[in-house]
C-alpha cells in the first residue's frame, strides 16, 4: 500500500521535471535569418549568371542583374552576365533590355564595373550593352544623361584598353560613338565626347592601324570597310 500511495508523488515529481528540461517552444517569427558565408553566395552568383547563358536566357533577367549588383568585384560574374544579356538578335536584346533598364541602380552598377576592370574583355561588353541601351532609350525618347555619361565612359576605356583590334571590335566602336555622338547621337553626347578627349584617342588608334595594313590583313579589311565612317567621327 505505501508503494501504491507513493507512485502518484513520483509520476507528478517526473512530470515537472520534464516540463523544467524541455526547451522553450520558438515562433517562426523568433528565427533570425541564416547569414550565409560569402564565398557561398558569391558562388550561387556566378551559378546564376552561368546558368541564364546555358539557357540562353531562358532564366530570370533581374537575378542576373542582381548578381551582377552584388558582385561588381568578381569579374566572372560580370562577364558571363554582360555576354548574357547580349545574347541572341536585335529584337531579343532590346525586348530584354527594355525590361533590364526597369531595374533600379542598373545603370550605376555598370559604372561601377568599368571602374573596376578597366580592361579590354570587361569594358568592351559593357561598351556594346549601353550602345543597345542608349539606342533604346533614344528611339522611345527618353535618353538618360547618366546612361550617355556610361556610354562615353566606356569607349574611352576600350580605345585606351585595347592594344590589337579586330574587325568586328571597331566596327563595335564605330557603332558606339555614332550612337552617342554622331549621326544618331546627341548634344549630351558630344559634350562627353570633349570632355574625355575620345577624338584624339580615336584619332591615335586610326593611325595605328593604318600603320599596320602593309603587314596585316585584319587592319586592311578594317581601313577598306570603315575608312569612311571613321574620318566621318574623327571630325566630331
Amino acid at each position: 500500500q505505501g508503494d501504491a500511495a507513493a507512485e502518484p508523488r513520483v509520476a507528478e515529481a517526473r512530470a515537472h521535471s520534464q516540463q523544467e528540461l524541455a526547451p522553450p517552444l520558438i515562433g517562426v517569427e523568433d528565427v533570425a535569418p541564416l547569414a550565409l558565408p560569402g564565398e557561398v553566395l558569391r558562388f550561387d552568383a556566378r551559378l546564376c549568371v552561368h546558368e541564364y547563358v546555358i539557357t540562353n536566357g531562358g532564366t530570370s533577367h533581374e537575378l542576373v542583374v542582381q548578381a551582377m549588383q552584388a558582385h561588381t568585384d568578381d569579374s566572372d560574374v560580370c562577364i558571363v552576365a554582360l555576354r548574357g544579356l547580349l545574347l541572341g538578335g536585335e529584337d531579343a536584346i532590346a525586348n530584354r533590355l527594355t525590361l533590364v533598364l526597369q531595374v533600379p541602380g542598373f545603370i550605376d552598377t555598370l559604372q561601377r564595373v568599368i571602374l573596376e576592370f578597366p580592361k579590354h574583355e570587361v569594358v568592351y561588353l559593357v561598351m556594346r550593352l549601353t550602345t543597345h541601351m542608349l539606342d533604346l532609350q533614344q528611339r522611345t525618347g527618353d535618353p538618360q544623361e547618366s546612361l550617355a555619361e556610361v556610354q562615353a565612359m566606356s569607349i574611352a576605356t576600350v580605345l585606351d584598353s585595347t592594344q590589337e583590334w579586330a574587325y568586328k571590335e571597331w566596327e563595335s566602336l564605330l557603332q558606339a560613338l555614332d550612337t552617342l555622338a554622331g549621326n544618331h547621337g546627341s548634344d549630351t553626347g558630344r559634350r562627353l565626347v570633349a570632355r574625355l578627349d575620345i577624338i584624339p584617342r580615336l584619332d591615335e588608334a586610326w593611325g595605328n592601324i593604318e600603320n599596320l595594313t602593309r603587314e596585316d590583313n585584319v587592319a586592311k579589311m578594317i581601313v577598306k570597310a570603315f575608312q569612311e565612317d571613321t574620318e566621318r567621327l574623327l571630325k566630331l
